[in-house]
This record gives structure tokens, C-alpha cells and sequence, in this order.
């Protein structure tokens, strides 16, 4: 039943990327016809929820190994350690690309940056980082390595969609510094990094010296 039930819900996460996808095809198609229909389901919206969604089933099989995973997380300095460095890691990579980290303004502090963002990062923590290593630890194989292995590269290709294969990279890096928070300090320093990495990415932006001093850039549609 826990199987059944969880591999539903990692099955329903994979599907975020691409109905966010068809969000954005549908109002570029037809926007005039859609604007109400979509004026609050944006294509981050869709994935965030769906995420979240994802989640809580799998937390329902789940519920009482993550709460005893999260009862032993104690060390708090390791959590605010990790928390900081998601919000420096995208900068810095800005920083040598030698991009201008400019903010994008107040209005990217909104609900999505406030309830669904959040929501989502510790999310995919619970489905990447616990979840699927425990289901294929306890009914696959023995070997902790493997399943965090297995569930790293899952992780990376559900974000292909959303970034495109010049992601990988940064993803490979984002993917093994998360992993290290959460083999070092358990599942509360992986969402403490995610989510302050992606808040960071809410709220900056990077920007090519040259246009920085030309012009505003346009927003992306959708963020990871």
C-alpha cells in the first residue's frame, strides 16, 4: 500500500513541469480568450500546487518515518548554515558568470513567493530527499548510496522541462549541495537550503552588465 500509494504521488510530481508548460501554450494560443481563466493559474502556480499535492500523498503513507526523521534534526546551526548558502549559491554563480544580481522589485513579493514557493521547495525535499530513498530502501535494495544516487538524477531530469538541458549543470551542483545538507543535518537543512535558494531566485535577477545599463530585461515566465 505505502508503495502504491507513494509511487502515485511521485507520479503526479512528475507531471508539474509539463502542465505548467501547457499553461503557457494555451495563453500564448489563445490569450484574449483565456485571461480569465488563467489570471490565477499561472504556469508556477501550476507547478507549485501540483507539487504540493504530490506531497501530501506521499506524506500520507509516510507520515510517521518523516516525523521521526525530523525529530532527530537538532543541530540548528547546521540548518541556518545550509539555509544561508541556498540563498548565496545562485548569486555567486551570477557573480562569476559576472552578472549584475539586480532585484527585481516588490512585486515579486506576492503569494507565490510567500506561501506556494515555500510550499513547494520543502515539497521536493520530501519527495526527493526521504521519500523515494525510503521506498527504495526498504523494498528494492540495501544501499543508501544507490537510492540517493537514483534519486538525484530523478530529481534532475523532473527539472529538464522547466530549465532545458543547459540546466544540468546547475542543477548537478544545486542537486549535490542539497544532498550533503540533508546526509549532514537530515531533511530540515535540505529545505532550509531549497528554499532560500529558491527565494533568491524570486526575488533577483541576474543581468549582462550591457543591458543592465541599457534597459530592464523581461521577466521569465516561470522560475524553478
Amino acid at each position: 500500500m505505502i508503495l502504491i500509494v507513494s509511487a502515485l504521488g511521485i507520479l503526479i510530481h512528475f507531471l508539474g513541469p509539463f502542465n505548467s508548460k501547457m499553461i503557457v501554450k494555451i495563453m500564448n494560443d489563445k490569450p484574449s480568450v483565456h485571461r480569465k481563466i488563467f489570471k490565477y493559474i499561472t504556469p508556477q502556480r501550476s507547478y507549485d500546487i501540483t507539487t504540493i499535492i504530490a506531497a501530501l500523498i506521499c506524506c500520507s503513507v509516510i507520515f510517521r518515518e518523516l516525523i521521526s526523521d525530523i525529530s532527530n534534526d537538532n543541530n540548528i546551526y547546521g540548518i541556518l548554515f545550509f539555509g544561508l548558502l541556498g540563498a548565496l549559491f545562485p548569486l555567486v554563480i551570477w557573480k562569476i558568470k559576472k552578472k549584475v544580481v539586480v532585484f527585481k522589485g516588490k512585486h515579486s513579493i506576492n503569494i507565490d513567493s510567500l506561501v506556494f514557493l515555500p510550499l513547494a521547495a520543502l515539497s521536493e525535499e520530501v519527495i526527493w530527499r526521504f521519500c523515494l530513498p525510503f521506498l527504495l530502501l526498504t523494498y528494492l535494495f540495501d544501499s543508501l548510496p544507490l537510492a540517493i544516487l537514483i534519486s538525484s538524477i530523478g530529481f534532475i531530469i523532473l527539472h529538464l522541462p522547466l530549465g532545458g538541458f543547459k540546466s544540468i549543470a546547475y542543477m548537478s551542483l544545486f542537486t549535490i549541495l542539497v544532498v550533503l545538507s540533508f546526509l549532514a543535518f537530515g531533511i530540515l537543512a535540505s529545505i532550509a537550503f531549497h528554499i532560500t535558494h529558491n527565494l533568491a531566485i524570486q526575488f533577483f535577477r541576474p543581468v549582462r552588465k550591457k543591458t543592465f545599463k541599457t534597459k530592464t530585461p523581461t521577466l521569465s515566465q516561470t522560475e524553478w
